[in-house]
């Protein structure tokens, strides 16, 4: 009978996460399910998309300090951890309901 080897990447704990050799390469893996388009674009997609987030997230900053300053992040702040998770749900919710 075969035994189960875990993943030697998978770190049971963030401690030993931390403490483990630096990672040299990530992996991605793209499926589509009815195999008429190659996996690597779902890479492209990645590579085009992490750019796109930092620049509207840059602006999105730029234009708050600039409108309103700093201040308003005093007086008008709200539970960021809170909204992240609204976001993911609602994007898990999403993508159950198109697939």
């Amino acid at each position: 009978m075969a035994l189960w080897t875990p993943d030697p990447t998978f770190y049971p704990s963030p401690r030993d996460a931390a403490a483990a050799p630096a990672e040299r390469l990530a992996y991605v893996a793209a499926f589509d399910r009815r195999a008429q388009r190659p996996d690597s674009g779902g890479l492209g997609m990645a590579a085009l998309h992490t750019p796109a987030m930092f620049a509207v997230a840059g602006a999105v900053a730029l234009v708050v300090f600039e409108v309103v300053g700093l201040t308003v992040l005093r007086r008008a702040w709200f539970d960021v951890d809170r909204m992240w998770a609204v976001a993911l749900v609602g994007a898990g919710v999403l993508t159950l309901a198109q697939a």
